[in-house]
C-alpha cells in the first residue's frame, strides 16, 4: 500500500441526524480539520489563562469558541422559520444552546478519518 495515497482534507461535511428519531434533518455542517490553519488559529486566539484561573465555565466557553471558529459553513439551519446565516456569533449561539449538536460537532472533529481521503491508485 502506498501510504502517501492517504491525504488530509482541509474540511469535511457532517450530516446532522435528529437526536431523537435518527432521521436525516437535511442539515449539513462543513467543519475545518484539526490540523487546519483555522483550527490552529482558534487555539492560538484563546485568551491566555493561568492554570489555577481556569474554571469549568471558561473551559466550556473556550471549547465552544473553537467549535464555532472551525465551522466553515452550513446548510438548511433555520431558526423561527428563517434561514440562519453561518457566522461565528451564530455558531457560538447554536453550540451554546444545543448541547446535543455541540457534542456531535466535537465528536466529528475528534474522528481523524473524517478528514482523510485516499487518492486513486495510479
Amino acid at each position: 500500500m502506498d501510504i502517501f495515497a492517504i491525504k488530509n482534507k482541509d474540511t469535511a461535511i457532517m450530516e446532522v441526524f435528529h437526536p431523537i428519531t435518527g432521521e436525516d434533518t437535511g442539515i449539513r455542517i462543513e467543519i475545518y480539520a484539526p490540523d487546519s490553519p483555522q483550527y490552529t488559529e482558534a487555539i492560538n486566539n484563546l485568551p491566555k489563562q493561568k492554570k489555577e484561573k481556569l474554571t469549568p465555565e471558561l473551559i466550556e466557553k473556550n471549547y465552544i469558541n473553537i467549535l464555532a471558529a472551525c465551522t466553515a459553513s452550513w446548510e438548511n439551519i433555520e431558526h423561527e422559520g428563517k434561514s440562519l446565516e453561518c457566522n461565528f456569533e451564530n455558531a457560538v449561539n447554536l453550540y451554546t444552546k444545543l448541547s446535543w449538536l455541540k457534542k456531535r460537532v466535537g465528536a466529528f472533529i475528534d474522528k481523524e478519518a473524517n478528514f482523510l481521503e485516499q487518492s486513486p491508485s495510479n
